[in-house]
């Protein structure tokens, strides 16, 4: 396997690092984005709710 890198100041930054990296950011990204549209979703079920009783005859 070939491993690419390169020298940025002191450091050497691999393409397999650059990759994983980016690879967690973005799933830490859609975590984040599923758990918002899940807490969404609670907060109407929820408002839902407490109006059923006020939309009853």
């Amino acid at each position: 396997m070939v491993q690419y890198s390169w020298l940025v100041g002191r450091n050497r930054i691999s393409l397999m690092l650059a990759s994983s990296r980016w690879l967690m950011a973005n799933t830490i990204a859609l975590a984040n984005k599923s758990a918002e549209m899940a807490t969404r979703s609670y907060k109407s079920l929820k408002a839902l709710k407490q109006l059923k009783p006020a939309l009853s005859p």
